[in-house]
């Protein structure tokens, strides 16, 4: 979802929003992976995909489709056949699938996890230093972020046990503030601000993949606004939000 206000003397002023959801439902098979176990390549097979906005319902692709996913150095490549599919449906796609992994950033153990042993309830921070390096390096986010500019922890939230399958509740949480990468035309005073939550339940057999994972990203964006006579400052936000909930069965 977007959403853009604008502040003006202290008061805020709505103004447009923006927003749809993506629903697919369907089977995953490794094709290729490395020596790491990192998957490099899978097959989606689509029992529906559907782009929900307000309460309109498009079925975006047939029962049946099969997508294979991989990767065109950091971003995801999705193929029909040996076609790319078409720019509209990728685009969903990102949203819901993420079924290989880019070899060149650190997994989410590095950059979230801990090497040491915790129980349920313990915290642990997350590690600012290469948090920082990897979203500087971030095309998509395309801001300058220091270390200090990141704040967060992951925790061992539970023990749950899962259709007879013993697993972890992981829960991590962090902020970070930058500086954004403008044209140099663009106004200045820009600043954005970025807000990450995820949960994930992991089985304590780590031969076994994750059953279930949230995930919820919130930026705003604030860049002041031309200044007008007699007016005072004013300001643009513009905040967007992306929630995924992701539910995985293994089917062996």
């Amino acid at each position: 979802m977007r959403q853009v206000t604008l502040r003006s003397g202290g008061k805020t002023i709505p103004g447009s929003s923006e927003g749809f959801k993506v629903e697919l439902t369907g089977e995953a098979t490794v094709l290729e992976a490395d020596a790491k176990g990192n998957v490099t390549r899978a097959l989606i097979k689509v029992d529906t995909l559907v782009r929900v906005v307000g309460l309109r319902r498009d079925e975006m692709l047939d029962a049946g489709t099969i997508v294979t996913e991989s990767r065109a150095g950091a971003r995801q490549r999705f193929q029909i056949g040996d076609k790319d599919v078409a720019p509209l449906i990728k685009d969903l796609l990102e949203v819901v699938l993420a079924e290989t992994t880019d070899l060149e950033v650190p997994s989410d153990d590095e950059l979230m996890g801990t090497r040491e042993r915790k129980k349920v309830g313990d915290s642990w921070p997350v590690a600012r230093e290469a948090l920082a390096r990897f979203l500087s390096r971030d095309k998509d986010i395309n801001m300058d972020v220091k270390p200090g500019d990141v704040e967060g922890s992951g925790r061992f939230t539970a023990l749950e046990k899962v259709d007879g399958l013993e697993c972890q509740r992981i829960d991590v949480a962090f902020t970070f503030a930058g500086t954004p990468r403008l044209d140099p035309a663009a106004p200045p005073g820009a600043a954005a601000r970025v807000t990450v939550t995820m949960s994930s339940l992991l089985p304590v057999d780590t031969r076994l993949d994750a059953l279930a994972e949230t995930s919820q990203l919130t930026m705003t964006y604030t860049v002041d606004a031309m200044r007008r006579e007699g007016r005072p400052p004013e300001q643009m936000v513009a905040t967007w939000t992306q929630r995924t909930d992701r539910k995985m069965r293994p089917l062996r």
